[in-house]
């Protein structure tokens, strides 16, 4: 059978057995690329909104953009194009490989595998390792299709969300190396990672401890340097806080150079109960009653399962992450997190559910069967993110809470699993200010969507502050966005570079 490719990280190539294929219609690579990114089925008439929102002929452009992936690809077109009736989807089982899918699922991998710090496993090594190898530039590099503001969005986001990952992925690969003391490729992995953003200041302290620790104290004093100036060119700032502290330990001489592998003791035994709740990179923002009613229900008897609902990136797993650390002392037996987001089969779940509990498999028993006899005498809150992907699996759910008496489920999902005794908790948008050119600077700052673009945007930009010039143009882009957490933060990294105002203006015509 033939094979499609489509390479979507950097310049966007697509071959049928290695043979190019030129589709000829922007707009129809711009559909293509987001059914691949989305891998999900949309309906006509979102689709032809979301490309061709000012045309009263838009149905008719998708017509046209859709005849144009079916031309390219040939006889063979129906394989993966799926238009059949009113919802149009690609179809990417096995004859179809899509660059951005494996690189996520490489990412995946990594999280599920990975638990605690310190050199890498083989396993995820290797994954990282590929993630490197496949990331042949930004996503869609060079490409626009214009005209369509909520695409481009779009496409903005899962740009930013692709260079993190890489970045992650070049971060954890430069501290995998020098703990082996391989200091030559952790120094050239950092330098990747510092060349994806300049102005980031955590890659340059990469770059100076690296230097430092491997004997090298000018090259890390003359990187200092090189960070100063860039941030006074770029942002006429200085560097932050945490940059002053290193290049003054190095100066002092207080970071030695580490020539021989680091001398292990093993560490007491932890106390408390266990878990694999990932650390939080931030807080939580406008969150405090959702975060006390999740944890108030939680605690009571007569709730065992809570499902938190909403909109994608609206923020459920984060607050559910919070829910579940300030619950931890309550469940001796621990917390656990289990990511739902690679799977797509909900026959896979138990087996999930048992890796991620570090449980070994039985070759006479089912994997549900291990989770139950593991489980029954248990006091454990399970936290089970993004179960829309495997909703057939809700009765597996049910059973095991019948099992073990004393497990409780906390779970999100884009809408409740309805089981018997199933309490569901709606996630709300972040407020946003109204459409008033009265509001004050104050009464626009007190609104939840504006503290959280406020604070993110301070994150990777230190000096960045709500003040009269920009307070209007911050609260039309928190409302552009519905308030949504997700989008809200891709926002405010964009913020780097541009100001709230330059960022409206891309995003169209302001509310």
């Amino acid at each position: 059978m033939p094979r499609l490719t489509i390479n979507l990280l950097g310049a966007p190539t697509l071959t049928v057995d290695n043979a190019p294929v030129d589709i000829g219609n922007t707009k129809a690579l711009a559909l293509l690329a987001y059914l691949a990114i989305t891998g999900t089925r949309h309906t006509r008439s979102a689709l032809a909104v979301l490309l061709w929102p000012d045309s009263p002929h838009a149905r008719t452009h998708l017509r046209v953009a859709l005849h144009a992936l079916r031309r390219a690809f040939g006889e063979d077109a129906s394989q993966w194009v799926d238009d059949a009736g009113d919802t149009v989807m690609l179809r990417g089982g096995e004859t179809c490989s899509i660059d951005v899918r494996e690189f996520r699922q490489r990412a995946h991998q990594v999280r599920a595998h990975r638990h605690a710090a310190g050199p890498l496993c083989d396993v995820c090594r290797q994954a990282l390792a590929a993630m490197i190898a496949g990331y042949a530039g930004d996503l869609l590099e060079g490409f626009s299709p214009r005209t369509c503001p909520d695409y481009e969005i779009w496409l903005a986001g899962e740009r930013e969300q692709l260079r993190r990952e890489h970045g992650a992925a070049l971060a954890m690969l430069a501290d995998d190396c020098a703990a082996r003391h391989a200091w030559d490729d952790a120094i050239g992995y950092a330098q990747r990672w510092l060349a994806l953003d300049p102005l980031d200041e955590a890659a340059h302290r990469k770059l100076m401890l690296l230097y430092a620790r491997s004997d090298r104290r000018a090259l890390a004093l003359r990187q200092y340097e090189e960070c100063e100036r860039i941030l006074r060119t770029e942002l006429d700032a200085p560097p932050d806080e945490d940059t002053e502290a290193l290049v003054l330990a190095i100066r002092n001489g207080e970071l030695k150079a580490q020539n021989a592998p680091p001398v292990v003791t093993p560490s007491a035994p932890a106390t408390g109960p266990s878990t694999n709740l990932p650390a939080s990179l931030t807080g939580l923002v406008g969150r405090e009653a959702d975060l006390q009613a999740v944890t108030s229900r939680l605690n009571r008897a007569d709730v065992r399962l809570l499902t938190l609902t909403g909109p994608g990136g609206v923020g459920k797993t984060s607050l559910a992450l919070a829910a579940a650390k300030a619950l931890l002392p309550e469940f001796t037996d621990g917390v656990f997190f289990v990511s739902l987001a690679p799977i797509r089969d909900s026959d896979l779940i138990a087996d999930t559910v048992l890796r991620a509990l570090n449980l070994r498999e039985h070759p006479q028993l089912t994997a549900f069967d291990v989770l139950r006899q593991a489980l029954r005498d248990k006091t454990m809150l399970l936290l089970l993110d993004n179960f829309e992907h495997v909703l057939a699996a809700a009765p597996l759910v049910a059973d095991l809470l019948g099992a073990c008496p004393h497990l409780k489920v906390l779970t999100t999902s884009r809408e409740p699993l309805r089981l018997y005794g199933e309490v569901e908790h709606a996630v709300p948008r972040l407020e946003t200010p109204p459409a008033a050119a009265s509001l004050t600077l104050e009464a626009i700052a007190a609104h939840s969507a504006v503290q959280l673009l406020a604070q993110r945007a301070q994150a990777v930009r230190h000096d960045f502050a709500i003040d009269q010039a920009n307070a209007l143009p911050v609260a039309q882009i928190c409302r552009r966005l519905d308030g949504l957490p997700l989008a809200i933060e891709l926002a405010a990294a964009r913020l780097r570079h541009l100001t709230p105002q330059e960022l409206l203006d891309r995003f169209g015509a302001a509310y």
